[in-house]
């Protein structure tokens, strides 16, 4: 009996140690002990199932709570840097992780699309989060320093100028379709621009143009994070610009030559390049 005894507890053992080691631990800064399976590791939040149960519902809990995650195969991550930084150890050796692409959403980003300069203005971005995978975005379109903006005003007309003046701000707002690592981007933008041209800059029948302009277009793209915070853009920004005023006037008489407002076709490639904060 004692044999059939030892027999069983010889089984036994390996057993309970196998599932004790296939346990990742999460323990607290005040001393509890979770045990899990540690499925993410974000900026902020830690996401775990129970270990007793894994089909079940996620969990998460503040990084900012935790002392150290202690994983099933001995290596741990000690998270007890004021940087918020992780410590990493396995077989008695340490290293320092940075953060990574698969880093979540931070809480604002600033961006810059130069690839404007070949279209309507390069656009100045920033974007505020207000939700998990939201941002509000306020931006400024220097569509002076756009190809097709003086392509459209003076047609290249040799006797013809735009003034530095011209350009448009505007509010959009962006999703994300995910909230960690490099995903894909969707919203759109409104966008209130102004502009003034003269033509026959040197004759007597010289006319200044004046123009304000709503623009309303879609937006979406693909967004490629990089482990140092910066990210890259690629995408397409298709809508309708129409006049709100358009008057062309003599210059020397101010006499109203025409006032027809315009509705067009707008789009514009996006390469835009930006850093996290």
């Amino acid at each position: 009996m004692k044999k059939i005894r030892v027999i069983i507890v010889l089984i036994t053992l390996p057993m309970l140690a196998s599932l004790v080691s296939a346990q990742d631990i999460i323990i607290m800064k005040n001393g509890d002990e979770l045990k899990t399976k540690v499925t993410e590791v974000g900026t902020d939040l830690i996401r775990y199932k129970k270990f007793d149960n894994q089909e079940g519902p996620t969990y998460s809990i503040e990084k900012a709570k935790v002392f150290m995650i202690r994983y099933e195969n001995g290596a741990k991550d000690v998270f007890n840097q004021p940087d918020n930084s992780v410590e990493r150890s396995a077989s008695g050796s340490s290293e320092r992780t940075s953060r990574s692409s698969s880093a979540e959403l931070p809480k604002s980003t600033f961006n810059i699309n130069p690839l404007g300069l070949l279209q309507f203005g390069p656009i100045f971005q920033f974007e505020a989060k207000i939700g998990n995978n939201v941002y509000l975005a306020p931006h400024f379109r220097y569509a002076f320093a756009g190809v097709l903006t003086h392509l459209v005003w003076t047609e290249f007309e040799e006797d013809s100028e735009l003034s530095a003046g011209t350009a448009a701000v505007g509010l959009g707002i962006k999703g994300f379709a995910e909230t960690t690592g490099n995903t894909w981007y969707y919203g759109g933008i409104a966008d209130l621009g102004w502009a003034t041209a003269r033509y026959d800059v040197s004759e007597s029948s010289a006319s200044e143009e004046k123009a304000t302009t709503l623009s309303v277009m879609a937006n979406t793209g693909y967004r490629w994070r990089s482990a140092r915070g910066s990210y890259v853009n690629v995408g397409l920004f298709l809508g309708i610009a129409s006049d709100l005023k358009s008057e062309e006037r003599r210059v020397d008489s101010g006499t109203i030559i025409d006032d027809t407002k315009e509705t067009t076709f707008l789009a514009m490639l996006e390469l835009s390049f930006g850093w996290e904060f």
